[in-house]
């Protein structure tokens, strides 16, 4: 018999991979996201990286800042020390 830990462990394993999306964020916004990170270099710390995505994208430094922490939520990216975030999808895929 398996031990209750191992269903409660393999249940929020399977939550955790349904994170939604952030509010009013649709796949084809964060394919736009994903585009305009990937050419500014992967990594998003400072204004000279955000401004840059905000003219690219059209979207808020908020949508920004969720987009990325719903990519860090998602093994999708990884938080840098200091502040930012380095993205790992789309083509900033290892």
């Amino acid at each position: 018999m398996k031990s209750p830990w191992v269903f409660l462990v393999a249940g929020s394993l399977l939550v955790a991979g349904c994170t939604p999306l952030p509010d009013g964020v649709t796949k084809e916004m964060m394919s736009t996201y994903d585009a305009a990170v990937a050419s500014i270099g992967c990594d998003v710390i400072t204004e000279r990286h955000y401004l840059p995505l905000e003219l690219q994208t059209g979207f808020s430094r908020e949508q920004l800042i969720e987009m990325g922490r719903y990519r860090i939520s998602k093994d999708a990216g990884l938080p840098i020390a200091g502040g930012g975030m380095r993205l790992y999808s789309g083509a900033c895929e290892l």
